[in-house]
């Protein structure tokens, strides 16, 4: 059940899509990566808040932590 952050915090997030989002070929850079995913995420039909919340997680820490953000709420390739 999808019902915590990728820190183990509460948050219900089961009625959002789990999208695909293919990293490889785009540039390391963080900003780049969200915007990749967070792109997907709006294709998918996940919701402005949503998305908002999962780039607040994302920007919360390091670099690994946006790639664990990521892979946490996408399914990253």
């Amino acid at each position: 059940m999808q019902t915590t952050t990728s820190n183990g915090n509460n948050y219900d997030w089961t009625d959002q899509p789990r999208p695909k989002v293919t990293l490889v070929g785009v540039d390391g850079n963080a900003f780049s990566l969200m915007g990749a995913a967070s792109h997907e995420m709006k294709q998918a039909g996940c919701s402005e808040e949503h998305v908002a919340h999962v780039m607040k997680e994302a920007m919360s820490g390091d670099y690994g932590a946006l790639i664990r953000t990521l892979t946490h709420y996408c399914e990253v390739s």
